[in-house]
């Protein structure tokens, strides 16, 4: 009975090693799955970061390339972009991007009007962006131009549609009118 109690002290102490040993390696295994997984959340952050990059960076290629390239356009003035963006607390941001092609380069002057169409108090409103906080869009300028700025819609405004009207006061350049959704500008990417 003695040499069985001893036998079953050391498969104890045998037993309470062997757990001790297994549990020291679960709990570095979980630290080791702990990490993996911070090191795949930091990675896949900086990925998302790089394919971020990677889109603005085209965007403004293709932008550049339109400048650098106009045989692919219409000679005269185009709007190449504009996006809203924001809405909180009735807070936007707009930017808007004006260029020229033609074949001599020369300085265009001009005026840019921005009206927001919309519903107010169940009846149809205009507000004119230059008059909420946005201030003039004078332009002269050869290649391009970039507007930006900051407006806020009144409450109880819902917006529909955009008309964007540029008007030049250089000679033989063409104006542009151009209505954008609400929807669209605010969804557009960059």
């Amino acid at each position: 009975m003695r040499s069985e109690l001893s036998q079953l002290r050391t498969q104890v102490s045998y037993l309470q090693k062997r757990n001790s040993a297994l549990l020291d390696k679960s709990a570095q295994l979980g630290r080791a799955g702990e990490i993996d997984r911070e090191a795949m959340r930091r990675v896949q952050a900086m990925l998302n970061q790089m394919q971020g990059k990677l889109a603005d960076l085209t965007e403004e290629v293709s932008f550049y390339r339109s400048i650098v390239s106009p045989h692919k356009l219409k000679p005269g003035l185009h709007l190449q972009h504009f996006q809203i963006t924001g809405g909180q607390s009735k807070q936007y941001r707009y930017r808007l991007v004006l260029t020229q092609v033609q074949d001599k380069h020369r300085v265009v002057k001009g005026k840019i009007a921005v009206q927001i169409l919309g519903q107010m108090g169940g009846k149809a409103k205009t507000l004119d962006l230059n008059q909420m906080g946005a201030g003039t869009m004078d332009f002269s300028f050869r290649y391009f131009h970039a507007f930006s700025g900051g407006f806020a819609l009144p409450a109880g405004f819902t917006p529909e549609q955009i008309d964007i009207r540029v008007t030049p006061f250089t000679r033989h350049v063409a104006g542009v009118e151009q209505k954008v959704s609400w929807k669209q500008a605010t969804s557009m990417e960059g």
